[in-house]
């Protein structure tokens, strides 16, 4: 169920992106009601999915015939089960994830739904408006519901999505635009590694452009501004060894490295790229040449 949400939710990416903003131009309607559509049914299985994964699957019965678990697995199988309907599984969902926030915006983004998809309305001046909503409402879908569970995640976005298709996503000028008043309302927002958007807030540990959730104790100091807000992409570093990392206050590229040994993370500086926590000296390490200003990972 969540592998189908998260195939809509990537099939609703590219149609997002596909769109060319020549000349300013708005989603026209069949594009808009396809991305609609996709997102919605999205929602609908990552809330069904949440409910089962904390309450069973039987919470979203309609009634509960005494069925044993394994007929009620050959039931659902054979498409035999009859459930409660989306608006009950939805109050069940908001009582287990509960954030008036993104429940009020699924609630607005069901009505714009309808509009597209039940009476063929025209977006008019909403279609200028759609396509950050549209961003908006696909990554808080990822990151309030399906990573519900991962919250550690960093970057959660990105692995759902894939990195190329999250960062085209979040280059939409006016959603960089918008996203940084939203995350200004929390903090002083910083630039975040994973989506490139001006949008973590460090107090709150989260980037409102991607939905990632980064922990400030995971950020390490910069050699460059002595302060301690070097983020890096923690998912894929284990792979790397050695990676491109920046700094959120002053825009310094630096290198991060995994100790092999005490599997430990710090700044790597190449010529002396010691562990500052134990005795490994990094030489057997990979490298990498130090970023330019402003690289990003």
């Amino acid at each position: 169920m969540l592998h189908n949400a998260k195939v809509f939710l990537r099939k609703a990416a590219d149609e997002i992106v596909g769109h060319s903003d020549h000349a300013d131009a708005p989603f026209t309607n069949d594009r808009a009601t396809v991305i609609m559509v996709l997102i919605q049914t999205a929602i609908e299985l990552a809330a069904v999915a949440l409910v089962i994964r904390h309450r069973g699957v039987r919470a979203i019965l309609a009634k509960d015939p005494g069925y044993s678990d394994e007929e009620i697995r050959q039931r659902w199988l054979d498409g035999d089960l009859r459930t409660h309907t989306f608006a009950q599984i939805e109050i069940l969902a908001s009582q287990i994830y509960r954030s008036e926030e993104f429940w009020g915006l699924a609630e607005t983004f069901a009505g714009q739904r309808n509009k597209l998809v039940h009476l063929h309305l025209s977006m008019e001046g909403d279609a200028y408006d759609l396509k950050y909503d549209a961003i908006y409402m696909l990554i808080a879908t990822i990151s309030h519901l399906i990573a519900e569970d991962s919250i550690a995640y960093v970057g959660m976005s990105g692995v759902v999505l894939g990195q190329k298709r999250l960062r085209k996503l979040t280059s939409f000028g006016p959603y960089q635009y918008r996203i940084r008043q939203v995350a200004s309302e929390h903090g002083d927002p910083l630039k975040c590694v994973i989506c490139d958007c001006e949008a973590y807030v460090a107090d709150e540990e989260h980037c409102f452009g991607c939905g990632s959730y980064y922990p400030s104790e995971d950020l390490l100091k910069c050699p460059f501004c002595s302060q301690r807000t070097v983020m890096y992409d923690e998912l894929n570093i284990s792979q790397n060894e050695i990676m491109k990392a920046l700094c959120t206050a002053c825009d310094e590229g630096v290198l991060v490295a995994r100790c092999r040994t005490c599997e430990n993370d710090y700044i790597y500086e190449p010529g002396d790229g010691a562990c500052p926590f134990c005795d490994d000296d990094g030489s057997n390490l990979g490298r990498l040449p130090i970023p330019s200003r402003g690289a990003s990972a």
